[in-house]
């Protein structure tokens, strides 16, 4: 990920676009054997973008929300906090979640790495 957002940096600098928050992952499919996500930077305004870069807009509507500390490679235990919450509650996932990184791992403690995860439910 961390070339997919230098790309994006570069992009949005070269571009004079404003970047209005933390980096993010879009995640359509999470698998051992797949996963299929888009690496994005939240804008001031939808962008055109160009060649592999696109402007996107995350949907409007009501989500579930976890927040986890500590080390990335354990942010699963989150995902599953979310999914039995989803289900106790009778809320239908939709087709993906997005994360959101909320500060830089190599500047605070791995203890202290703060992961939004956002479910978009029904």
């Amino acid at each position: 990920l961390a070339e997919l957002y230098t790309e994006l940096s570069i992009y949005a600098s070269t571009e004079a676009i404003e970047v209005t928050g933390m980096p993010l992952a879009i995640y359509h499919h999470f698998s051992p054997e797949r996963v299929i996500m888009e690496a994005a930077m939240p804008t001031a305004a939808v962008e055109k973008g160009g060649g592999r870069i696109m402007g996107k807009e995350l949907p409007s509507g009501k989500v579930v929300k976890g927040t986890f500390y500590g080390d990335y490679n354990s942010s699963n235990l989150m995902h599953d906090k979310i999914y039995k919450f989803v289900s106790d509650n009778g809320y239908e996932m939709k087709e993906f979640c997005w994360e959101v990184y909320a500060n830089d791992p190599s500047e605070v403690d791995s203890a202290a790495v703060e992961t939004q995860i956002f479910y978009p439910v029904n």
